[in-house]
């Protein structure tokens, strides 16, 4: 038997895994929130397997990699954001703040480079005044 905690986003869940007679099974349990060791202690030693009649054979498992799984997982965590709204807040203020700047910061490059422009005109036309 083989007992697996993940997030999956919402919930803490885990997987009880185990093979009997040629067959692979598996069941779920909601945690909610993270559990503790001393809770999953409890529910493993509380747990015993029920019969299921419709079994899927071990063949037709397929094997995740578990670097794949550490990669999903921080990807998970790492989409998740802020976990307050003052947070998410702040973060959404800094966002408006970096794209005024970046207009501004533009702005300012087109006009030094419409100076620039200008004066070259200027000096092509003074260049070709006659003396």
């Amino acid at each position: 038997m083989r007992l697996t905690v993940f997030f999956d986003g919402r919930f803490w869940t885990g997987i009880f895994e185990w093979e009997r007679g040629g067959a692979a099974r598996a069941c779920r349990h909601v945690f909610g929130p993270e559990p503790g060791d001393q809770e999953i202690l409890e529910l493993v030693k509380a747990w015993s397997p029920p019969d299921v009649p419709d079994a899927v054979p071990a063949e037709q498992l397929s094997v995740v990699n578990p670097k794949r799984l550490a990669r999903e997982a921080s990807r998970l965590l790492a989409a998740r954001g802020a976990s307050t709204r003052s947070q998410e807040a702040l973060r959404r203020a800094r966002e408006a703040g970096k794209a005024a700047s970046r207009g501004e910061t533009r702005a300012a490059r087109d006009a030094r480079a419409a100076a620039k422009r200008t004066a070259a005109r200027a000096k092509a036309r003074k260049k070709h005044r006659g003396h």
